[in-house]
């Protein structure tokens, strides 16, 4: 690997393996534009601005990812118990974290492979060196996937309550938090309401 290969993630030295991992699975070809992609998808703010965690974010995490900032990308405890949920031939999920599956929806990766899952972990790793994790989390929200049609908090909250994320009260935030969980179908049913 040349030197500026190595160095145009985000300006700092990383290790030999973070250089060739993109080789080993097999997604070489596709790092820098997903690294892009990824960049360009984050939300720019403000340094100056305190910024603040809104009901929506607060009822996201709680639903998603509870260890949302104590990690850096990756919750490995996590991941390895669902390794053994799925050797054990259990019912699993639940491994990916935000990060992970912000990454996910900028990548547009889906197959359900092992080689993905790493550098899905590889690229969520690169995130935490890109941005801040409330960034991170407000930047998920604005392409998360909501259900038909609905793309991004945003959409989702405008459609059901007339509003902005930011301004959604507890009950409603909750709402909308669900369906990150159980996403609006093409035709909603009476047994989806019951759900939601």
């Amino acid at each position: 690997m040349d030197r500026s290969y190595k160095n145009n993630l985000s300006g700092k030295p990383h290790s030999r393996l973070l250089s060739i991992l993109p080789v080993l699975t097999g997604y070489n070809g596709r790092f820098t534009g997903d690294l892009e992609t990824i960049r360009r998808n984050l939300i720019h703010h403000d340094k100056r601005r305190i910024r603040t965690v809104s009901h929506l974010e607060v009822y996201v995490l709680a639903l998603e990812d509870r260890r949302f900032f104590s990690h850096r990308g990756t919750h490995f405890r996590s991941l390895f118990r669902e390794i053994l949920k799925s050797l054990l031939r259990r019912p699993h999920g639940g491994a990916s974290t935000i990060d992970m599956q912000f990454v996910r929806t900028c990548t547009n990766l889906r197959e359900r492979t092992i080689r993905r899952k790493i550098y899905e972990i590889f690229l969520s790793r690169l995130l935490q060196r890109e941005a801040d994790k409330l960034t991170i989390l407000q930047s998920y929200l604005e392409i998360a996937y909501f259900g038909s049609g609905l793309k991004g908090a945003a959409e989702a909250s405008e459609l059901l309550f007339s509003t902005k994320p930011r301004s959604l009260k507890c009950g409603k935030a909750a709402d909308v938090a669900a369906l990150l969980l159980r996403p609006v179908p093409q035709h909603r049913s009476q047994s989806w309401e019951n759900h939601l």
